[in-house]
């Protein structure tokens, strides 16, 4: 979800929709551009779990799992 006005009126907008029981996740990129990729995968990435898939042989491994990492 894309929003656009001003930054009160979004805010009121997203607490009315949260009070709702909507749940609103941020961006990955906007996330990752605010807290800067280093600290987007200690922060979010490890603690939740994933891990980054860097390496050739471990993309392959993944992908004869029967997962789509790109």
């Amino acid at each position: 979800m894309e929003l656009d006005g001003e930054e009160r009126e979004i805010e009121r907008g997203i607490a009315w929709m949260t009070d709702k029981g909507v749940r609103v996740d941020p961006v990955i990129g906007a996330t990752i551009s605010r807290l800067g990729l280093a600290k987007y995968l200690d922060e979010v990435v490890k603690p939740s779990g994933l891990q980054a898939i860097e390496k050739p042989e471990e993309r392959r491994r993944y992908r004869a799992g029967g997962n789509s990492y790109n």
